[in-house]
């Protein structure tokens, strides 16, 4: 370095000098030493080095090139200082430093001290505020909280969030008393502290429904006693609700309060209790007593009255009558005797009990007559018993029975008489039709009943029917020897059906259409005056009867002499009848026809004698011409 001076030396002659400066340090320490060296050049050029040492001390700090450092302000942190500046005397630089530990976010000021250092040791210091000041409210995080929906109550709430500016923990609070049970909208203020004094809030509705049960129903009721339970029930609630009675269920008559107790299935909705009034009415009853038939004294016997009730409880009776001496003595439960012939009222009643109003009483008039009853309640004949017969009997006399009379008795139960008396036997010697009227007079003598016995005396089959020649059966229509009939149709059963309505009944027309010995015969025949008789059944026997028969005798002027020869008929063969006066004078000679003859003879009337002579024997029998 060189520097060039001006100066006047002392000899009073300017010279220039020129110095030059070298400056030599043992390093930036202070105080720090530097070694000059100045060469003097005269005019003459002459010159000369002169050595000088400079010892350099700075002793002045830096100066802050602002006076007042601005505040640094912030709201929620500083993290970063623009560090201010010095100047130091020398020029030297200066290190500019600070206690700050970055970030700062203590809310409120913080003073931050720089340092301005010369590095010279030379230091001055300088203070600067830093402020942080949090002016922002917590922003909530949804900007709509949603409706909180409860049934009768809501117990708890969710709370909602928010976002502070600078991150601090935000403090969310409400105004809501919990439970919330109020019905309706309730409006609950949230409110978001960021604990800086920062706050901001938020409403939210709470709606509280009514409980599912709010509108159950106790209904009171009244109802008639009908002997089954009867209850009230609560109505207008959900399925799932649970009730409890309390006096319910009633049966018998009277008034019930009846308690309820409704549970909504949701444990936050109250119970609720309801009251309600249950009227069962004493119900009303009838009595059904049905007219009493006309009872007769002696023959029916004393009774037991069955009115009833609707109600079903006993039933309660009383008489009255005009007469000295009441038709029957009648008991409270309703026992008749009967006393006399007349009237009596009586009366049904039911005077009702808790549950049952009074009847009304019902009468009915008893008359007790004598008995006006003239029916044959039975008819015994022979043993064998008709019962309820009719006007007409029809009995027919059993084919083994070879009685000659029946016994008969008749019965009537109410005490009334009989014609020709309650027992009496009745003829019947042959067989026929037998007729006995009869007369039943009831007991108290108004009433009579006539009943007709017909008694039929069936014949025995022999008794009535010749078997001719093991092909013929013939009914014997002489009542000569028929026991007096005289019959004009006739009926031929064969193993019950009908074979003939002739007199006779053949099985063909040939000697060798037999009649047979398996089969049950039987004849019905009718009287010219109506009557019909009928036989036995019977079976016949193949064979002959070994008889000479004149069929028709006496013999009627005009007719053939018919002639029955139950022979064999290879006997018959070539046999010849002889027939003579009562004096014995041979009228005529003539040939036997075979079982069966018609003789054609002009006879005068009178007696005669009939002679059979076959190869075996020789027989007669006697007639008359009319």
């Amino acid at each position: 370095m060189f520097y060039y001076v001006s100066c006047n030396l002392l000899s009073g002659k300017r010279y220039l000098i020129v110095v030059f400066v070298s400056d030599v340090s043992d390093g930036n320490t202070n105080p720090e030493v530097i070694t000059r060296t100045y060469s003097i050049t005269d005019a003459a050029t002459n010159s000369i080095n002169v050595t000088q040492s400079i010892t350099i001390n700075d002793t002045t700090a830096p100066v802050a090139d602002t006076v007042t450092l601005s505040d640094v302000t912030a709201e929620c942190e500083v993290t970063n200082l623009v560090a201010p500046t010095a100047t130091d005397n020398c020029g030297g630089t200066v290190t500019i430093t600070n206690n700050a530990t970055l970030p700062i976010t203590t809310q409120g000021t913080t003073v931050v001290t720089w340092t301005y250092d010369d590095g010279n040791g030379n230091i001055s210091t300088q203070d600067q505020n830093v402020i942080i000041d949090d002016i922002t409210a917590p922003v909530a995080d949804l900007v709509n909280l949603a409706d909180v929906t409860g049934q009768c109550s809501v117990t708890s709430l969710s709370s909602p969030s928010a976002t502070d500016n600078c991150s601090a923990v935000v403090t969310v609070t409400n105004d809501a008393s919990l439970p919330i049970r109020t019905i309706g909208t309730t409006v609950v203020t949230w409110t978001y502290n960021d604990g800086n004094g920062n706050t901001s809030t938020q409403t939210q509705n709470v709606i509280v429904t009514e409980s599912d049960i709010v509108n159950a129903t106790l209904m009171s009721d009244t109802v008639t006693f009908d002997g089954t339970a009867h209850s009230l029930s609560v109505t207008n609630i959900p399925a799932s609700a649970t009730i409890v009675y309390s006096g319910n269920n009633q049966t018998n008559a009277g008034v019930y309060t009846v308690t309820a107790t409704v549970t909504s299935a949701n444990a936050l909705c109250d119970p609720i209790v309801l009251s309600g009034t249950l009227t069962i009415e004493r119900a009303p009853q009838t009595i059904t007593f049905d007219a009493l038939a006309p009872r007769r004294l002696f023959v029916d016997p004393d009774f037991q009255l069955t009115a009833t009730s609707s109600s079903g409880l006993p039933v309660n009776y009383s008489a009255s009558s005009a007469s000295a001496t009441p038709a029957a003595n009648v008991s409270n439960t309703g026992f008749v005797a009967l006393q006399a012939e007349g009237e009596i009222q009586i009366s049904a009643m039911q005077a009702g009990n808790a549950n049952y109003l009074p009847a009304a009483s019902v009468v009915q008039t008893l008359e007790v007559l004598l008995a006006d009853n003239a029916d044959l309640d039975a008819i015994t004949i022979n043993g064998d018993v008709i019962n309820n017969p009719g006007n007409t009997i029809n009995y027919v006399i059993d084919c083994l029975d070879s009685n000659s009379s029946i016994d008969i008795v008749l019965e009537n139960t109410e005490r009334a008489t009989f014609s020709p008396g309650e027992t009496f036997s009745m003829a019947i010697p042959r067989p026929g039709i037998y007729s006995q009227e009869i007369v039943i007079t009831s007991e108290d003598g108004r009433i009579q009943e006539n009943y007709t016995l017909i008694v039929e005396k069936r014949f025995t089959f022999n008794e009535i029917v010749e078997q001719k020649f093991n092909n013929t059966l013939v009914v014997n229509n002489n009542p000569a020897n028929n026991g007096g009939y005289n019959f004009v149709s006739y009926e031929w059963f064969k193993n019950g059906s009908p074979v003939s309505s002739r007199q006779f009944f053949s099985e063909g027309n040939n000697a060798s259409d037999l009649l047979d010995p398996n089969a049950l015969y039987t004849v019905r025949m009718t009287t010219a005056e109506g009557i019909t008789l009928q036989t036995c059944e019977s079976t016949i026997t193949l064979g002959n009867s070994f008889s000479l028969k004149i069929l028709e005798n006496p013999i009627i002027k005009g007719n053939d002499i018919k002639i029955e020869a139950d022979y064999p008929l290879t006997e018959l063969t070539d046999a010849v009848f002889y027939i003579y006066t009562q004096d014995g004078k041979l009228i005529d000679t003539l040939p036997v026809q075979g079982n069966l003859s018609n003789l054609k003879l002009t006879l005068s009337s009178g007696y005669y004698s009939l002679i059979l002579v076959t190869s075996q024997r020789k027989v007669s029998t006697n007639f008359i011409k009319n």
